[in-house]
């Protein structure tokens, strides 16, 4: 089991897809948040760039945050709807200590008990493969526990699908200029990564044979390094002249899979080979 990293961008017609840049192998023992921090760590991203982490559900959680705010990073990702964030005071005793925190509310409870306190807009985006109207809102929001001599703050987004049977989203961000639809539409874009998931497979994922720890760490940085130039020759970053397949049942061939084909397909020779005529027999071809 491995823990991917890639690097999501859009395309020149607003999609969303992916490159991926970096693993590490899973160890027993170890929490995948903390492999993410470790491998944010590892992959010593430019610090004059903004680096927004986006994660799946289940691995936003104080280790991760502690890890990226170190490096100056940020992260995007669900969190479960009965976890409970605190909203800051607002108003301070006039003797004694001083309140860090004010009221607090478990996530999928903000919408009915805090609604005054709520941002609300409406945007429309892709669900279920259809572009439909969506409900968000946000909220500037404390984390308490995540550092011991003050709160971490973030942002709560929340979207509600009208007439369809899908619960609630429930997002966290500790980016806070990162807007709530970009926060929105950047979580939307992670499900590319499933796509690079199912490439690197093709490539050879599980069918490594070595017997070192070495070997076995380094293969899936070797196939992200292999699946990151196919990329850069799909998209026609790094140009390279490749036979066409012309494949009636597959019209692209532009993706990462038809690349790899056409890879094959133009190193390999060909099977069938134009027979060279031997002089020895055509000489007896002339005796006869």
């Amino acid at each position: 089991c491995y823990v991917f990293a890639a690097h999501l961008y859009q395309t020149a017609h607003k999609h969303w897809a992916s490159a991926l840049v970096g693993a590490l192998l899973y160890v027993k023992g170890r929490s995948i948040p903390r492999l993410v921090g470790d491998l944010a760590r590892q992959l010593r991203l430019p610090a004059e760039v903004r680096h927004v982490w986006v994660v799946d559900r289940g691995i936003v959680s104080r280790p991760l945050v502690q890890s990226l705010d170190r490096l100056g990073q940020y992260v995007v990702g669900r969190v479960r709807s009965n976890q409970v964030f605190y909203f800051a005071p607002r108003r301070q005793p006039q003797r004694g200590r001083r309140r860090i925190y004010g009221q607090k509310c478990r996530v999928d409870q903000l919408v009915k008990r805090f609604p005054e306190r709520l941002r609300h807009q409406t945007a429309t985006l892709k669900v279920c493969g259809k572009a439909r109207t969506v409900r968000i809102y946000d909220a500037e929001m404390l984390w308490r526990g995540v550092w011991h001599d003050h709160p971490c703050p973030v942002r709560l987004i929340i979207v509600v699908v009208p007439g369809l049977r899908l619960k609630p989203w429930y997002l966290l961000t500790t980016d806070l200029e990162l807007t709530p639809l970009e926060a929105v539409q950047v979580y939307g874009g992670r499900q590319q990564i499933e796509v690079n998931f199912d490439e690197v497979k093709e490539l050879g994922l599980g069918q490594y044979q070595g017997r070192s720890g070495e070997g076995v760490r380094r293969w899936p940085v070797f196939l992200c390094i292999v699946q990151t130039l196919l990329k850069l020759i799909a998209t026609q970053a790094l140009p390279l002249e490749l036979p066409s397949l012309n494949w009636p049942w597959y019209k692209q061939e532009n993706t990462v899979g038809q690349i790899r084909r056409r890879l094959i397909a133009a190193c390999c020779p060909r099977i069938s080979r134009t027979k060279v005529s031997d002089p020895t027999e055509e000489k007896l071809k002339k005796a006869a």
